[in-house]
């Protein structure tokens, strides 16, 4: 006589929801800074940064002094993001906005960047 064991678990559809919300930053010209944002959603959401008030920017864009790393976790369904900018100058100071999407729905959250000159 044999016997199976088996578990099923039932994902729920959800549009996502920003967890964690990017903080402001700030740091002195040529120093850098990281925001990060964690998003809840399945399926997965498509993740993106933009900076407010400028057209048609989608970070990284063509700037090597800007870096986007998402990857999931660290719990299940969770998503994070990561926002670096490098070699900070004057015009990166701005509010910047973490964005995800996917088929049901989206979320956004924003955090300053604040740029101090260097003395």
């Amino acid at each position: 006589m044999y016997f199976f064991f088996f578990s099923l678990s039932f994902c729920t559809f959800t549009a996502p929801k920003i967890a964690t919300s990017p903080r402001t930053q700030t740091n002195s010209t040529g120093g850098r800074v990281v925001l990060h944002c964690e998003v809840v959603s399945f399926p997965d959401p498509e993740i993106s940064w933009m900076k407010e008030g400028v057209v048609d920017l989608g970070l990284p864009g063509d700037s090597m002094r800007f870096t986007i790393h998402t990857r999931g976790g660290p719990d299940e369904f969770e998503h994070t993001s990561f926002l670096q900018i490098i070699d900070l100058k004057e015009e990166d100071e701005g509010l910047y906005k973490c964005m995800a999407t996917n088929k049901f729905g989206d979320d956004s959250a924003g955090a300053r960047v604040i740029v101090r000159s260097r003395n």
